[in-house]
C-alpha cells in the first residue's frame, strides 16, 4: 500500500513504516525526532527498543524466517505482543 516506505498517524501518534532495505533512511527517521514509532523489517529479525522517544519496532517476518511471527502493538497501553505462526 505504502511502498518500501511512508507516514501514518493514529490519534496523536505518528508511525514511519520504512522497509529497513535503506540503512541511512532508516536511520534519518529513527534520528528525526518527527515520529513516536519506526516499523521496519528487511531483517527478518523480531526486535523492540527504544532511541531516545522513537520505538524502533520489527515484527520479524512471515515468509523466509526460521520463526515467521508478526506483532500486535496496543497504543494504549504500548504492550507489544510478537506471535508466532505455525505451519
Amino acid at each position: 500500500m505504502l511502498g518500501k516506505s511512508g507516514t501514518i498517524e493514529l490519534g496523536d501518534r505518528r508511525f514511519a513504516l520504512v522497509h529497513g532495505d535503506d540503512r541511512r533512511k532508516l536511520a534519518y527517521v529513527i534520528t528525526s525526532g518527527d515520529f513516536d514509532y519506526v516499523l521496519t523489517g528487511h531483517t527478518h529479525t523480531r526486535e523492540d527498543r527504544r532511541e531516545s522517544r522513537t520505538r524502533i519496532i520489527n515484527p520479524g517476518a512471515v515468509y523466509r524466517s526460521a520463526e515467521p511471527s508478526v506483532a500486535i502493538l496496543d497504543l494504549i497501553t504500548e504492550v507489544i505482543t510478537f506471535l508466532e505462526l505455525k505451519p
